[in-house]
This record gives structure tokens, sequence and C-alpha cells, in this order.
């Protein structure tokens, strides 16, 4: 099975070099709508039976009605089912509901995830979702992954991690480094312990990986992290490569990245 994943779309009416306003979003909106629309369409071609969003589909907890109906005509043009990750710009609080995705969740195709929530894939390849929550990112990254490692099968062919946090190395500034992000270090010892391959993030919008690894993880090998990235630029300070989105196909274990 190929599945979809992305990041970071912060869909919202920006200000700056906003533009004019037709149908009530501005132009950059509409641009961003655009590259969301054009993303739908290559996961299409690729045939990807799932879409995921890793966090902060938009940028703010309270969208324009109007934003949310075109972000609804743009994503339910995926030809599969759409799970959707709570990010930090996407919530009000941690309250059931309490967060921008809400009103997508009414839709059948679309699933929002508010909790840790496990994911059974064909060939019993489970995707553990795991959604911003507010705190230290190394203890509720790790809790969710036991809560959810717990409930599921030990005898999984492959385990994937997808999470809102950004995950940083020893050459980040500092500032990059606070409580709400997670040394890659750390990220790999608790995918150590639970046998999961591939471990994916949202949060920093540059686009980043370390190791090469296979995704398939019938032996302890935590080789593969990828910090997603933006999928096209939402602040002034953000630095390329930018996001995209990866395609990771659950049978032969290759993750691939379309720009």
């Amino acid at each position: 099975m190929r599945n979809g994943v992305f990041s970071d779309r912060h869909l919202g009416q920006h200000k700056v070099l906003g533009g004019p306003v037709v149908g009530g979003l501005n132009r950059r909106c509409r641009l961003t709508l655009d590259c969301h629309a054009r993303m739908v369409d290559k996961a299409n071609q690729e045939g990807c039976g799932l879409l995921v969003g890793a966090g902060d589909l938009f940028d703010v907890d309270d969208s324009d009605p109007w934003l949310l109906s075109a972000t609804i005509a743009v994503l339910s043009k995926f030809r599969g089912e759409v799970y959707l990750l709570r990010g930090n710009h996407d919530c009000a609080s941690d309250q059931p509901d309490h967060n921008a995705l809400a009103p997508l969740g009414r839709i059948p195709q679309f699933h929002i995830i508010e909790n840790p929530y496990t994911l059974v894939l064909p060939r019993d390849h489970l995707l553990h979702m795991i959604p911003y929550r507010p705190g230290v990112a190394s203890e509720w990254i790790r809790d969710g992954v036991r809560a959810l490692v717990e409930e599921t099968s030990a005898g999984a062919a492959s385990r994937t991690l997808l999470t809102h946090a950004g995950i940083y190395d020893d050459t980040f500034p500092l500032w990059l480094k606070g409580k709400s992000a997670i040394h890659v270090d750390e990220l790999r010892e608790i995918m150590r312990g639970w046998f999961i391959g591939l471990a994916m993030s949202g949060d920093f919008h540059t686009h980043r990986q370390w190791g090469c690894g296979s995704l398939i993880a019938s032996v302890p090998n935590p080789d593969r992290v990828i910090q997603i990235g933006a999928l096209c630029p939402a602040d002034f300070g953000d630095k390329a490569p930018f996001g995209c989105l990866v395609v990771v196909d659950t049978e032969s274990g290759s993750v691939t990245r379309h720009e």
C-alpha cells in the first residue's frame, strides 16, 4: 500500500503580501491552496490509498468558513481516506473538537486525530499517529508510543511513527532546541525500544532526513527519521529545502520524496 504524507500547510489569510481578496480569500491564500491541490493530484497519480497530514493544516485555530469550504473542496479530490493530525497552530486547546480541524471531521472521508491512534494497514503494517500536545515533546511522544504499542500486536511486520514536533540534532541553533522539539538521538532511542522502522514529523518547516534505512523493521534498525517540512514557505524565515509529498510504500519499504 502506498501512503502520502504532508505537513505544515498553514492555510490562512496571511496579511503580508496577501494581495486582493476574491470570494473571501486573499491571493496568498489562493496560491497556497493551489499548491495544496497539486499535492493532492500528485498523491492520486502515485496511487496513494491514504493521505495523512502531520499537523498545522491551518495557520490559526479559528479559520474562516470560506477557507474551510475551499480546503474541503481541495482535500475531497483525493481518492482515498484522509487523516489529519492536530498541530500546534490548529488547536485552541487539547479539549475535543477545540481546533480548526473539527468541522472537517464531520465528513466521512476525513478523520481528525486528536489523541494517539494506530491505523492498521495491509500486511500487518502499523501506523502510529501521535498529534501535538502542549508540554515536553520527548515525554508525550514516548508516552504515546508506549500506550499505542501496548494496545497492538507484538508481531507487526513494521511500524511507522507520525507526529508533530520539531526534530533537531547537535548542529541546530539553540533557539530550535526547546521543549516542544526532540533530539533525533532521543527519538531513535524511542524507535529502538519499540521496533519502529520510520519516524516522520511535522512542525519545523525545513525538510530534513537522517539515515536511509528501510521502513521494514523486523530487527531493531531505527535509521530513518524525516522532518517533513512545510509544503511551501509559510514564513519569510523558512529555509529551503521545503516540504513535499512523502510517499511510503509499506510493501517494498521504500520512502520517496516528491516536490
